[in-house]
């Protein structure tokens, strides 16, 4: 059976197109005009547990966790 890392994280498809946009634009806002969603929406994608694992992870692969 195979079985994934245990540092690796499943977000759905959806959500990690959220998420790199937002390491792309750092703005919620900016987000949500490119989406064509509301900016609550994309606040409470950001605050999912996939989701802010996700992000830590790319800050933490790039060394952006000073």
């Amino acid at each position: 059976m195979n079985q994934l890392p245990t540092d690796t994280i499943q977000i759905s498809p959806e959500l990690l197109e959220v998420a790199n946009l937002y390491l792309e634009h750092q703005n919620t806002q900016e987000v949500a005009t490119v989406l064509n969603l509301e900016p609550h929406d994309v606040a409470q994608i950001l605050k999912r547990p996939d989701v802010k694992s996700y992000i830590n992870q790319v800050f933490f692969d790039l060394g952006f966790n000073n």
